[in-house]
């Protein structure tokens, strides 16, 4: 995981550290190279410039899914990109590639149990001749996942924290044998379409890939093939820490979790659906209570009611229209985990019910329907508490140095607050709105703000780009209020403002600057506080740009 901007020779040098430490594998130059290729391909898809220069060809539709993507790149050598994958001298080599990236698998999200089963249906169809390039496809994650944290040699394959070894060439050797065997074929000889194929082999194999990270303490599994598969993608999603393991499998007996098991089996009947950051949302909501205090497994039935809430919401945007054995629809819950990490050791699966239950709408977010997110509905007057608990964490994340530090941290607890915030502004609320209640109640919310804008400015705290500009538009937003706009006043606000714009515009003219539509954003942001904060104050303001948008 690198942060920010890195030198391409720094990252070759990183990798080829990595590639020293793991013996026995990449061992070979053309290994290695194979591997590179297959690591930086996985990344350029995701590039706004690299989509966008995709799309220019008249012989393409337009693509917003990340793998569509990247096949455009790998089939169409004219466009200029990926030109080492192109250049490769061996076909059996590039078409292998081809063919791994064809299967979407991924190997962070098979362990933690987080992918649809139809993400292996590429698998069955995957020839013995592209193995071993296939095998180093899906160990270029592990340097993803934890190639810059090896400090020593270690043997291949490494050791994940939550799993012991990753055995996948025993897996193509079974799935092989299930091939010759007949047994991963489509049902019957009347099959007249995708949606006849059957589901089981699929699972079969998913369930081979999650048993060894089990723990020994579990002796016996479900014997029906769902719930035995239901039961490892739930546990692998807890990182096989969750201790009672009777009482999981009891509840998925249940008639109440029965259409949960069906999502979780990929036999619901739609698009099959998987939870981006689903494990952080259940290790967190589980996790916060510590291992030993769900005796009775009562936190675990709340958090499967979330669960089964949110594949329901999924479910019921996209329809039963969609082919079941087409790309997986990749809801991202990071709005929701975000609130989670903002509200600490005071979240409850109580707590992720209600907002999954009142506070979550999902979003399909590209035309080809493989991607969504959900969008936290704004705060209620009774849930302003709530805001409290979080604001007290930021306070405390900031006075803590090594806490500080971390922007992704910061950031979560001001994207929950943004979040919270949204569409509480005073024109579209009642005199008595959300925003007079906050101040009513003295929950101080714009202090740690000001206090982290002013930090982060002087180099004192963790900084990002995206960290400034989510404390600017909060302070926006909070500044629709005459109080709040009183209280801002008072703390100088306007000079520190002043500031950043002027930094913010130098670095909109460097030619050096990667993060350019950013910069722009955040000069536009703080320029536009910075005019509301100078109303209120009734001082004459030359400084705003009137051109800004």
């Amino acid at each position: 995981k690198i942060k920010g901007p890195m030198p391409f020779e720094k990252v070759k040098q990183k990798f080829d550290d990595f590639c020293d430490k793991i013996k026995g594998v990449a061992s070979t130059a053309e290994d290695r190279r194979l591997l590179y290729i297959t690591l930086v391909l996985g990344r350029i898809a995701k590039s706004t410039a690299v989509k966008e220069k995709t799309q220019q060809r008249e012989t393409h539709e337009e693509k917003d899914d990340p793998n569509s993507v990247l096949q455009v790149i790998l089939d169409d050598s004219g466009l200029g990109l990926a030109t080492t994958f192109h250049n490769l001298k061996n076909n059996l080599h590039k078409e292998s590639l081809q063919r791994a990236f064809d299967t979407k698998l991924l190997l962070p999200q098979i362990v933690q149990g987080e992918i649809a089963p139809v993400n292996f249906l590429g698998l069955t169809k995957l020839e013995a001749r592209h193995h071993p390039v296939f095998f180093l496809y899906l160990y270029h994650f592990i340097f993803q996942v934890l190639g810059l944290r090896f400090k020593q040699p270690c043997d291949f394959p490494p050791k994940f924290d939550f799993v012991s070894t990753l055995p996948i060439q025993g897996y193509l050797d079974a799935i092989e044998l299930l091939k010759d065997q007949g047994t991963l074929a489509d049902e019957g000889s009347g099959s007249t379409g995708p949606r006849t194929r059957k589901v089981g082999p699929l699972n079969e194999i998913y369930i081979q890939l999650l048993k060894p990270s089990i723990p020994k303490e579990v002796t016996e599994l479900p014997e029906n093939v769902d719930k035995k598969l239901a039961f490892l993608r739930i546990m692998a999603l807890t990182r096989s820490q969750y201790s009672n393991t009777t009482s999981l499998m009891s509840l998925l007996e249940e008639q109440e979790f029965q259409p949960l098991v069906q999502h979780l089996t990929g036999k619901s009947g739609g698009k099959q659906i998987m939870l981006f950051y689903g494990p952080d949302l259940v290790r967190m909501t589980l996790f916060n209570l510590g291992l030993k205090d769900d005796e009775d497994g009562k936190q675990m039935r709340i958090t499967l009611t979330a669960l089964g809430e949110l594949y329901s919401k999924a479910s019921q945007l996209l329809g039963t229209s969609d082919d079941p054995f087409s790309a997986q629809f990749e809801l991202n819950v990071f709005s929701l985990v975000a609130e989670i990490k903002a509200a600490g050791s005071k979240w409850r699966a109580a707590h992720l019910l209600d907002a999954v239950k009142c506070r979550v709408k999902v979003e399909v977010r590209n035309s080809e329907r493989t991607m969504g997110s959900i969008q936290m509905l704004p705060i209620k007057k009774e849930q302003i508490p709530y805001l409290d608990t979080v604001n007290q964490e930021l306070i405390k994340t900031m006075e803590d140095e090594k806490k500080a530090a971390d922007c992704e941290q910061l950031e979560s607890f001001v994207h929950v607050l943004r979040t919270l915030l949204s569409g509480c502004d005073e024109d579209t609320e009642t005199e008595e709105g959300v925003l007079t209640e906050i101040v009513k109640q003295k929950v101080n919310v714009w202090s740690p703000l000001l206090t982290l804008l002013e930090r982060q400015h002087k180099k004192q705290i963790g900084s990002s780009i995206a960290l400034q500009r989510s404390v600017l538009l909060v302070l926006a937003t909070l500044s629709f209020n005459a109080t709040v706009k009183e209280e801002l006043q008072k703390r100088q606000t306007t000079a520190l403002l002043k500031e950043i714009v002027e930094e913010y515009k130098d670095r909109a003219t460097s030619q050096a600057n990667n993060h350019l539509d950013d910069t722009k954003e955040v000069m536009t942001v703080a320029q536009n506080l910075l005019r509301t904060i100078a109303e209120v104050a009734k001082t004459p303001l030359t400084y705003y740009d009137s051109n800004a948008p």
